[in-house]
């Protein structure tokens, strides 16, 4: 028969030695587990900065090509350009001329269709100070003298208007109930007496897209743009991007005008706008912070975009 256990007997317990090594295992499993979190933090906050480097550059080239395609060098649409910046006439829109007079042109209505056709469209409306350029088919019969004649607008009005300013159904292009929805632009020099009664009609703002510094140090891609009332305050569009440098190469935001031999042509002469086929458009950014990749050395990532735009216009 077994003895009953002495209740007084020293109970198993762990040494001292054994305690020290559970505490310096569980610190080693500790330490590596830290040491996984913070590299998979680091690489996640990498990734994220990679991704708004990326995003901010597809942010400018979201609107960018888009504005430039429109462009006639030609046409004189090009005012001024750099390899950092391009002042050009932007489209703001179309119509026909429904009527004219010395200096007043008539367009149809830009709220309504008119057999399922909207003959006015702007994508924000004309103001004093922007453009109006007119195709004028010119007295030969040929093709000999047509071109676009540019107007400067100087006044814009709207609605019921005499007989002689007004856009009538007989034109074919409204019908009654739009005569007095008809806009009217007084324009300066005065309207070509040639220019035909359903020619083509485009509208132009002067812009500026420009690498510039911000009062907090970065570096953006803005945007302004130039009606009567002077130039607009100048607003980001994307960024920050790296900033502005003399380096080829290393500027935020490179601009590089080519003729059509595919040479590259010097920005700084004013008569070579006309000759631009085509702008190469290059975006730089720069994370802020060091970026871990692994099996390379940390350091900010340089990323960029590149888009080639052609012209309109050119043969």
């Amino acid at each position: 028969m077994r003895a009953p256990a002495n209740p007084r007997a020293p109970r198993a317990g762990l040494t001292l030695i054994e305690m020290l090594i559970v505490v310096i295992l569980f610190g080693m499993v500790m330490g590596t587990m830290m040491t996984v979190i913070r590299r998979q933090q680091a690489f996640y906050r990498s990734a994220s900065q990679m991704m708004e480097v990326r995003s901010q550059a597809d942010q400018a080239f979201g609107i960018l090509p888009r504005d430039l395609r429109a462009i006639s060098s030609i046409g004189g649409d090009i005012f001024s350009m750099t390899d950092s910046s391009v002042t050009f006439r932007s489209q703001l829109g179309s119509t026909v001329v429904c009527a004219k007079t010395t200096n007043v042109l008539t367009v149809p209505p830009s709220s309504r269709l008119f057999k399922r056709h909207r003959l006015t469209t702007w994508r924000t409306t004309p103001v004093v100070g922007d453009e109006i350029l007119v195709y004028d088919d010119g007295e030969e019969p040929s093709e000999v003298d047509d071109s676009w004649k540019t107007y400067s607008i100087t006044a814009v009005a709207k609605g019921a208007v005499a007989s002689a300013n007004a856009c009538p159904p007989s034109t074919g292009f409204v019908v009654a109930a739009d005569t007095a929805d008809s806009w009217r632009f007084t324009v300066s020099p005065n309207l070509s007496a040639t220019i035909a009664q359903g020619a083509p009609v485009r509208f132009g703002r002067k812009v500026r897209y420009a690498l510039y510094e911000a009062g907090n140090g970065e570096w953006y891609v803005g945007y302004e743009d130039s009606t009567g009332a002077g130039w607009s305050a100048r607003g980001p569009v994307s960024g920050p991007h790296r900033p502005f440098s003399s380096t080829a190469g290393a500027s935020g935001l490179n601009f590089a005008f080519i003729d059509d031999a595919g040479t590259e042509l010097d920005p700084s002469v004013p008569t070579n706008a006309e000759f631009v086929a085509r702008i190469d458009v290059t975006i730089r950014g720069m994370t802020k912070n060091d970026v871990v990749i692994p099996g390379k050395e940390q350091e900010p990532l340089v990323d960029s975009l590149y888009a080639s735009v052609n012209l309109r216009n050119r043969q």
